[in-house]
This record gives structure tokens, C-alpha cells and sequence, in this order.
């Protein structure tokens, strides 16, 4: 009889986790033709004084508080469901797609939100089994390097009882600590990063990881149902382009809204203060590109937290009005329809970039990724959730003379 799908899935995870060196998780180096375009491409956007970013929430795999709503004698089936959910939504394949967008742009400065670590609890100790970053860093290749990174938010180990087992028919898998490699019953915990990747050709100093003062599950906002605290944060790093020296950020806010679409205030609140200490804290020192999943609605159709970063001297990349849609797919990424109504996944500039007035417009261009059906992998998958996106700025003038090819 064939092994579950879930075993294979898992053993490809040990695998990687062990940096094995198969050709199955190592991605084909370019050949010379592709290091010649790739030299031209990078050639053609220093000459004309150009600066791109990219910003992407690779999603989790699963919407896990589901997992994490129901009573604890269900938790390992709910668990195990949206365990079950993460390797369906493979994401080896969405991070191929997000590395062809990736190589076909050469952003110089890529934000990611919920590059998530699963790890196996073997009785000893946890061993990853799989490691999103490991992933991206074969799928976007040796042209980047992960400059700055972030732990947020981490969940104790979640006893798994898996749904194509028999145990979870009859509710008879022992619960924990008993249940780690019994029967068909794992002990699994997941790690919740920010990252910024850099192109290799990029100068970098300075990486920072910060966490919000207020998280939920946590101080004022401890809530008895929220089973571990979910801390969120950002990652940041200096970078030098081409002679312009700017600081990059990626990061994560809280989101405030339910399934239906309305506010919860208190959560609405909590997001506030995070993007207050976001831009109270990332420093006027250099200019600042700020990208992220904010949770909050360019249009007006959530909380009030896009107009407080407009209030703390953000400007908006996104130049072209009612477009722009980034969420959000179900969690089920094999539905072709694209359902996103919300812009939510900002890049954010806020200090002296040497653009005419009135400040970006007409001096950056913008465009979302992976929000085509011709964006779907090959297993028919969207690369996420959310959709990417790609902000072009052209270098001031002034700075022109100080690029170098």
C-alpha cells in the first residue's frame, strides 16, 4: 500500500532539514546565457537609476486559528486538519513561483511575512521538518542572501492527530506527551518570521529585529481564550543601491477584523500602537522603505491604521487609484477564482528620496504579482494568499553620478 501523501511530504521536510543535496530541493543553476541577461537586466536598471522592491506574505499554509479555537480534547483533529491543509498547499512550488517572479524583476531589497518553521518534537527534541526559509533561499537562489529576520510569534507543541489516519476516525489517538511518535500521532510546533532578503550585489549593515511592545495574548491585551501570546515585529536592515542609502523594513501588523469583515476595536487599538511603535522606532536616520502585510485597507474599508501611517509621514508606492488588490485568497489556494478585495501589502516611503513634488507619484511604479491565473504553479496552486508586490522608484537625479556598473 502506498505511504499517505502527509508521510512523503514529511520525509521531503527531513530531508531539507537535513540540507540534504538532492536535486529535488536544489534549485538548477543558471547557465551562461542566463548570467549574461541577468548582467544586461541589472546593467540596463543601474543605467537609468533604478531601484525596485518587492514585498510578499508567503502564508502559513493554513488558517491555524482555527486550530486553536476548540476545545482541547479536539485540538490534535483541528490541528491535524490544518496540518494536513499546510502540505496540500505545498510550498516548495508557491516559493518555484515566487522565485520566477523574483528572477524576473531582480528586486534589490524582497520583504517576506509568515516564513513559518514546522518542527517535529521526536522525544528528545524538535527537528525541523519544514523550514520556509531554507526553501525561499533555494527558490530565489545565490543571487540573495536573508539580510535581516525576525521571530515572532511561536505555538507550543500541538499534539497532531493527521485525517487519512486511522485514529482519527475513532478519536482513539492517545493525547500528549504519549502521542509523539505513537500510533499515527505527532507533537508538531510552528515559528513565525519576518525576513528581508538582499540581492548579493547589495551592501547591507546594520540588521535589526524588533518586537511590538503590545501583542496579543499579552500584557493589556491577555485574553483568556488565546492560548500563547502572538508576538509580531520587524525586521530591518541599511542598504546602499547604486550610492543611495535607505533603511528596508518587513513587517506583520495585527489584524483587527473577523471572518464577516467587521472590527473588533480592541484589536483595532492594539494594531494602531504597533504601526505607531513601527514608525516612532525604525529611525529618521536614513530614508525608509517600509513593506509588509499592515491588516489595514488603503481604501477605507477596515481600520483607521493606513491613515495613521499617511499621518506618521508614510507615503504610499501605490500610485494607480481602486486597483491593487492583494487579499485574500481562501485558504484552499487550489480555487481558481481570485477573490482579493482588500489592499492590505504596502510599501511604505516615508523620508528624503530626492522625488519631485508632490512626492512619489510619476517617480514610482507598482504592480502585483501572483494574481493571474497564469501565476498558478504548475500544481495548480496560488502562490499565496496574498498577492506580491513590486515597487519601481527611479533614483533622483542628484544620485545619478554616483552609480556604478
Amino acid at each position: 500500500m502506498p505511504a499517505p501523501r502527509w508521510k512523503l511530504l514529511v520525509s521531503a521536510g527531513l530531508l531539507i532539514a537535513a540540507g540534504c543535496d538532492s536535486e529535488a530541493v536544489t534549485e538548477p543553476q543558471p547557465d551562461d546565457q542566463n548570467l549574461v541577461t541577468l548582467a544586461a537586466q541589472r546593467a540596463d536598471a543601474a543605467s537609468e537609476g533604478r531601484i525596485v522592491f518587492m514585498n510578499w506574505n508567503v502564508f502559513i499554509g493554513a488558517a491555524i486559528e482555527g486550530a486553536l479555537g476548540v476545545p482541547p480534547e479536539l485540538v490534535q483533529y483541528a490541528a491535524g486538519e490544518a496540518f494536513a491543509r499546510v502540505l496540500e498547499n505545498d510550498f516548495a512550488s508557491r516559493a518555484a513561483a515566487i522565485g520566477e517572479e523574483a528572477a524576473r524583476f531582480q528586486p534589490h531589497l524582497i520583504g517576506f511575512q509568515e516564513v513559518t518553521l514546522f518542527e517535529l518534537f521526536n522525544g528528545a527534541e524538535f527537528i525541523p521538518i519544514i523550514d520556509y526559509e531554507a526553501i525561499l533561499v533555494a527558490a530565489l537562489g545565490p543571487d540573495y542572501d536573508v539580510a535581516a529576520k525576525s521571530q515572532n510569534f511561536q505555538t507550543p507543541e500541538l499534539p497532531v492527530t493527521l485525517p487519512d489516519v486511522p485514529c482519527f476516525a475513532d478519536q482513539s489517538c492517545a493525547p500528549p506527551p504519549e502521542c509523539a511518535f505513537i500510533g499515527e500521532c505527532l507533537l508538531i510546533r510552528l515559528t513565525d518570521f519576518d525576513l528581508v532578503f538582499a540581492r548579493t550585489d547589495v551592501a547591507t549593515e546594520n540588521p535589526q529585529a524588533h518586537r511590538f511592545t503590545f501583542n496579543l495574548g499579552d500584557g493589556p491585551f491577555a485574553d483568556p481564550s488565546i492560548p500563547f501570546p502572538i508576538y509580531r515585529g520587524w525586521a530591518s536592515v541599511d542598504a546602499t543601491i547604486d550610492g543611495f542609502e535607505l533603511r528596508f523594513a518587513s513587517t506583520h501588523l495585527e489584524p483587527a477584523d473577523l471572518p464577516d469583515g467587521s472590527i473588533v476595536p480592541a484589536l483595532e487599538q492594539l494594531q494602531r500602537l504597533q504601526a505607531g511603535e513601527l514608525a516612532g522606532l525604525i529611525g529618521p536616520e536614513l530614508p525608509v522603505v517600509s513593506v509588509g502585510d499592515y491588516n489595514t485597507d488603503a481604501y477605507g474599508a477596515s481600520t483607521a491604521t493606513y491613515e495613521d501611517l499617511l499621518a506618521y509621514g508614510f507615503e504610499d508606492a501605490w500610485s494607480q487609484s481602486g486597483d491593487g488588490m492583494t487579499c485574500c485568497q481562501t485558504e484552499d489556494l487550489s480555487i481558481r477564482q481570485s477573490i482579493r478585495d482588500r489592499r492590505v501589502d504596502l510599501i511604505m516611503l516615508r523620508g528624503d528620496f530626492g522625488l519631485l513634488e508632490p512626492g512619489i507619484r510619476g517617480a514610482v511604479s507598482t504592480r502585483v504579482l501572483g494574481s493571474r491565473i497564469a501565476d498558478l504553479t504548475d500544481t495548480g496552486l496560488w502562490p499565496s494568499d496574498h498577492a506580491g508586490v513590486l515597487a519601481t522608484m527611479k533614483l533622483p537625479r542628484r544620485n545619478l553620478s554616483l552609480i556604478h556598473i
